[in-house]
């Protein structure tokens, strides 16, 4: 494939995912709950083709894909299948061009075979509203097939939640010709450098539902890819129309968000939120990871030397309280993640860093593995990893607290995954209820099976009997080494005990 239609291809997943919409808002769906915020989860999957002799890939695409957190799936189970049918399309479209970039490459080596570079199609999803009324994701694709640079397109889709229906751009908008009209405007007003005789064209002739747009907690967001408007050294444009002060020109559903809210965007690309333009950059070392992070509002830049060494940064803005943040997740070595926090104010000040990270959801029939959007500051489902009795996967409810960073919700960690031991010896400890009260003392056998349930995290661990599901309470001396209850050795007392690193 010539690179303008591989190009092309990309951006053109605009098109293809969002499709037309059936009427929009229409009754809720059964099983919805108007009290439920979707919680959602993005991943992605991988197609490469591996080349050993020159030990790099030839060609490698990565398919985003978006999911469901099982009591999302129970409450919207309409938009759950709309998800289905979105990553269904998606892989297909990715898939597609994965093959283009793969024939290109061996073609590309075939001319030149000392030729070095991976051919590359990446699309990611960030989430840009999830509530009751709406669900809208940003996919932002990029690649490089060779030439003198690479290429980047926006593509989005807008969901109704109750009923999962995909939403037209008609679907939000009341009036057309007065959004348009204001639209260009915008255009116009924030980036002169577009070349007009595109501009115009584009506005009259691309029909309303053929626009790229978002409908954000602040307003409804078009984008214009890089060769729309003007030239490639020009870029992308995006322009955001608020809903405050255009009630008459949307639907009254697209404008019902929530006080307060969190969304996603990506790193290196200016977002319009909070009544300002907001872009954070990293600054990368020479051995290719960020070593400092720089934050720009309206145009005003303000670096940070960062205290870790991070190889992704993954923002997301955060209003609460009459306050803004963000939230720069960051992963090192081992998949270690955390949070770098920063407060916006007039300008940024950094509130300090957590050991906390977005929670994830492994999907084991497809191998697929997904993080948790964060869009309710009073809902935010973080985890970390614990080292007691081995090492576990945890995860609990936290807010955005009063200082900034997270506060949470409850005083447990529910651990991940099925975790089981095996007592070697008779174990007497403390019984607990299912709400974490200790209730008595229980004796367990030797050779008892029990399943890892929950933890403070620091010292205590609550074990179900898999045979009748009392619950073990025990309390470990994680300040020894090895780790030991009441005095003894803990390998002593279970098998099964797994530590990692």
């Amino acid at each position: 494939m010539k690179k303008q239609n591989i190009i092309a291809a990309a951006v053109l997943t605009a098109a293809l995912i969002s499709g037309m919409a059936a009427p929009a808002f229409a009754a809720e769906a059964d099983g919805a709950s108007k009290d439920v915020t979707p919680r959602i989860y993005t991943g992605f999957l991988l197609e490469h083709e591996r080349d050993e002799e020159k030990n790099r890939y030839t060609a490698e695409s990565i398919i985003p894909q978006a999911v469901l957190s099982e009591e999302s799936e129970a409450a919207y189970p309409e938009l759950a299948k709309a998800f289905s049918e979105m990553n269904e399309e998606q892989s297909k479209i990715s898939k597609e061009t994965y093959q283009s970039i793969l024939e290109s490459a061996k073609d590309r080596l075939e001319e030149d075979p000392d030729y070095d570079t991976t051919f590359t199609d990446t699309g990611t999803y960030y989430v840009v509203r999830s509530d009751s009324n709406i669900v809208s994701i940003l996919n932002l694709t990029t690649g490089y097939t060779g030439g003198a640079h690479g290429y980047e397109g926006y593509s989005t889709v807008n969901f109704d939640t109750a009923n999962g229906q995909k939403l037209a751009l008609s679907d939000a908008v009341k009036d057309e010709e007065a959004f348009r009209t204001l639209v260009k405007e915008q255009v116009y007003s924030e980036y002169p450098e577009v070349e007009k005789d595109l501009t115009e064209q584009y506005f009259e002739e691309t029909p309303l539902n053929d626009m790229v747009w978002t409908a954000s907690y602040e307003g409804v967001t078009c984008y214009f890819n890089e060769y729309t408007l003007g030239a490639y050294a020009i870029g992308a444009q995006t322009v955001l129309i608020p809903y405050e002060g255009n009630d008459s020109l949307f639907a009254d559903d697209i404008a019902l968000v929530p006080e307060n809210y969190g969304m996603e965007f990506p790193l290196n690309h200016p977002v319009k939120v909070g009544g300002r333009e907001i872009a954070v950059y990293g600054t990368r070392s020479e051995y290719d990871n960020y070593d400092s992070v720089t934050i720009e509002l309206d145009g005003q830049q303000t670096e940070f030397d960062k205290d870790i060494n991070t190889y992704s940064i993954h923002p997301t803005y955060f209003k609460t309280n009459g306050e803004e943040y963000l939230y720069l997740e960051y992963r090192i070595d081992d998949d270690y993640r955390g949070f770098d926090i920063y407060h916006l104010a007039d300008v940024p000040e950094r509130c300090g860093l957590v050991d906390l990270g977005r929670a994830t959801l492994y999907m084991e029939q497809t191998g697929l593995t997904t993080t948790a959007a964060m869009t309710d500051p009073e809902d935010l489902l973080l985890s970390t990893d614990c080292n007691l009795l081995g090492t576990t996967g945890i995860q609990r409810a936290y807010r955005i607290g009063s200082d900034g960073k997270p506060e949470a919700k409850e005083p447990w960690f529910e651990i991940l995954g099925e975790r089981f031991l095996t007592t070697k010896t008779e174990l007497n400890c403390d019984e607990a209820d299912e709400e974490g009260n200790v209730i008595g003392n229980i004796t367990v056998p030797a050779g008892t099976q029990l399943r890892m349930l929950r933890t403070d995290a620091e010292s205590i661990v609550d074990l179900e009997l898999v045979d009748n599901g009392r619950i073990a309470r025990v309390e470990v001396n994680k300040e020894s080494w090895p780790q030991t209850i009441d005095g003894i050795d803990i390998e002593e007392i279970f098998d099964g005990i797994m530590f990692v690193g």
